[in-house]
């Protein structure tokens, strides 16, 4: 009976992660970031929403959107099986380009909608990743 309720949440699930990662883009930018690629597939390990580097450094960035927190903030869903993936994703990238030296990051960036795709909140969280306790430290390859 309400089948096509459920019919258009991927749709809508797909285009508020298209208009996330363009105002990601967008920010990172304008934040002096060079993209070097986006949406890159990493086989079994998922894929690498946004590749960009500034300065001295390689940066992968996972990017979250939500429109409203009804699921939480867009970031907690970067949980430690999230983080296990992207960074075996960001080993199969530096395994694919052995040209590049420069050290690496993983990056969130946490973007929150309304819904007429005004962003209400984005939070750049820059080089973390949640270690045993819980608590956050800088993660380098």
């Amino acid at each position: 009976m309400f089948n096509f309720l459920f019919s258009t949440m991927p749709h809508q699930r797909q285009k508020t992660g298209t208009v996330g990662e363009a105002v990601a883009r967008a920010y990172l930018e304008s934040c002096g970031y060079l993209i070097l690629t986006q949406n890159w597939h990493a086989g079994r390990w998922g894929e690498i929403d946004i590749v960009a580097s500034k300065g001295d450094e390689l940066v992968f960035v996972e990017v979250k959107t939500r429109r409203g927190i009804g699921f939480g903030n867009p970031e907690e869903a970067v949980n430690k099986t999230k983080q296990a993936k992207l960074q075996g994703a960001g080993q199969a990238y530096l395994t694919a380009h052995p040209q590049l030296s420069q050290k690496a990051r993983f990056d969130v960036v946490a973007i929150l909608l309304s819904p007429t795709d005004e962003v209400i909140d984005l939070k750049h969280y820059q080089a973390i990743h949640t270690n045993n306790n819980g608590n956050k430290e800088i993660l380098y390859f």
